[in-house]
């Protein structure tokens, strides 16, 4: 790391360090130290295995807790007929790619419920974790526009494949599509239409 510290202090401990979060983190609001649900990452940090310290990410099923995953999988009908496409609010790139959203209605966002929250750390910064992604639902890879989507086993090529199935859930209350872009752009090239 820099010299420049772009990090802040959180409450949250992992195996006894203090947790910091990235300027740059993508955390849904609601699980951030000020947010309306702010112990669940530290739910997080008490279940990740003290075998598990070198890994940069870590999904915990939290008993009692029930909230609507980020990403949902596809199934063919809501790909023919439902995706939409445009810039996540979340993200920090300067320059974002297009990302899938699928709007979701009452019953079935019933059924979709979830207990599983992921938290993704800094995997530069192993003496000083660092949050860098936390969502709702189990590990999504990145897109395949991000710099990250190369470093992962698979490459760009596995994430492709797994947007090409899965997309960003919108409802009634949750709203990550950025406001200028709530309509729909033409999907980009490694989007199959099938």
């Amino acid at each position: 790391m820099s010299g420049i510290d772009r990090t802040t202090p959180t409450p949250w401990a992992l195996h006894g360090k203090r947790v910091r979060l990235a300027e740059y983190a993508e955390v849904m609001p609601n699980l951030l130290p000020d947010g309306n649900m702010p112990t669940l990452i530290q739910r997080v940090f008490d279940s990740w295995p003290a075998s598990h310290r070198r890994r940069w990410f870590h999904s915990a099923e939290l008993p009692g807790v029930s909230l609507i995953p980020m990403t949902t999988f596809l199934t063919q009908e809501m790909r023919e007929k439902n995706v939409k496409w445009g810039y996540h609010q979340g993200h920090r790139a300067s320059q974002p790619g297009l990302s899938p959203f699928i709007e979701i209605t009452g019953s079935m966002a019933r059924k979709l419920m979830t207990s599983v929250i992921t938290v993704h750390l800094e995997p530069m910064s192993p003496n000083v974790p660092v949050v860098i992604r936390a969502y709702t639902g189990t590990l999504a890879l990145p897109l395949p526009w991000m710099p990250s989507a190369r470093g992962i086993v698979g490459g760009t090529k596995l994430s492709e494949e797994y947007w090409n199935q899965h997309a960003f859930v919108l409802t009634r209350f949750i709203r990550v599509m950025r406001e200028e872009t709530d309509v729909t752009h033409e999907p980009p090239s490694w989007w199959r239409r099938r």
